[in-house]
């Protein structure tokens, strides 16, 4: 009787809290950055992973995988008034498709966000 009256306060909880048993809270997000790198970090790959981390934190999940990563120039656009002037000069834009996750996806490219941090923050610090 004992487990029957945790299994159903359990199952309320769950509900409640909008999860269901042994399944982990996901999403997937894209974004875009200006650059494509950073003073600090040149690294394409690296600074991207970094943003993707910073991401995940900020949307409040733990992990990552990086789902497509695009690299693109864009020109800059005047805003049509009376003497403004278009920029020649491209500015550098990434756009990052993210899936997240509340815990350890146990795939082979995600990737612990807050680890992740650390371990550039000793690489680049050096």
């Amino acid at each position: 009787m004992n487990f029957l009256k945790l299994f159903i306060a359990t199952l309320i909880l769950t509900i409640a809290l909008g999860t269901q048993p042994g399944f982990t809270k996901d999403r997937s997000y894209k974004f875009t950055f200006n650059g494509h790198n950073s003073d600090q970090i040149n690294d394409q790959e690296d600074f991207a992973k970094l943003k993707a981390a910073k991401y995940t934190l900020d949307k409040g999940y733990s992990y990552f995988i990086i789902e497509n990563a695009r690299r693109y120039s864009r020109e800059a656009r005047n805003s049509g008034t009376l003497g403004s002037r278009k920029s020649s000069t491209p500015k550098p834009r990434t756009e990052l498709s993210i899936h997240v996750y509340d815990q350890d996806p146990n795939h082979e490219n995600s990737f612990n966000a807050a680890t992740l941090i650390e371990e550039m923050d000793r690489k680049y610090s050096e």
